[in-house]
């Protein structure tokens, strides 16, 4: 039934009725932000379209899918919130699985964020610029007599 109205009212027209032009993004994040609100936009102008026809269970099928995607959005922003946008790559980059394997996911997920923050192999002190000479044996300061 969607697929007859996404056929009908052709894809350069979306939800707003307006005709949509090519948009460069500066950011990524706002890109995938947008791309999330024109794909619900579509989902609400079908569910219009649903009602006009009185398919009553169309509308309830496409409502229940468009909360569980709003569900798993607010969980990712969660995510986000309190470990950072690359914990929430690592997780999205894994398939999802809402059981308990998601907790070990989300877990494994934190740490490699982590470890790929922390790991920087070029930035290691060298000891003879850090400016103390302790843990370097010196014999001429060792055998030197005052």
């Amino acid at each position: 039934m969607i697929n007859h109205f996404e056929a009908r009212f052709g894809k350069s027209t979306k939800a707003t009725g307006v005709e949509q032009t090519e948009f460069t993004f500066k950011s990524e994040g706002i890109k995938i932000q947008h791309s999330f609100y024109s794909e619900r936009l579509d989902k609400l102008s079908a569910i219009e379209s649903c009602i006009k026809l009185g398919n009553v269970t169309e509308v309830s099928s496409i409502i229940s899918e468009e909360k569980e995607v709003l569900r798993k959005r607010n969980k990712i922003l969660k995510i986000a919130d309190k470990h950072g946008w690359d914990t929430v790559k690592e997780y999205l980059d894994s398939p999802l699985a809402e059981n308990k394997e998601d907790a070990s996911d989300l877990r494994a997920a934190i740490s490699r964020a982590a470890r790929k923050r922390n790991y920087k192999p070029y930035n290691k002190p060298d000891a003879a610029n850090s400016g103390s000479s302790r843990g370097k044996f010196n014999s001429r300061s060792f055998f030197s007599w005052p």
